[in-house]
């Protein structure tokens, strides 16, 4: 399993998908209810910001993250603050590829 931050393929999944899972290591639980923040840094232009609530399962759902919507070679990013007065976390910076 890749280390919280990291983003990796999940097969299944259509191109162009997101999956982004919230997870209290502490409690062994998912985190539900939480806004998580993609943001995606486009070459040349204004970065795309968009948000999407965790669900029970503690996961976060973005499509159509591939061309026309998010020319590749973007960048992404994912934030969330998982629990009240606690630290913002943020992802590594990312590429998804336009077949996964």
């Amino acid at each position: 399993m890749p280390l919280p931050g990291n983003a990796f393929p999940l097969d299944g999944q259509p191109a162009g998908t997101l999956t982004v899972g919230t997870f209290d290591l502490a409690a062994k639980k998912p985190i539900a209810g939480i806004d998580v923040t993609l943001t995606i840094e486009v070459p040349d232009s204004a970065p795309i910001v968009r948000v999407a609530k965790t669900d029970a399962g503690g996961k976060a759902l973005f499509e159509n993250l591939v061309a026309p919507d998010v020319p590749e070679g973007s960048k992404l990013t994912v934030e969330a603050t998982l629990a009240p007065g606690a630290p913002l976390r943020k992802s590594n910076a990312f590429t998804m590829a336009a077949d996964k």
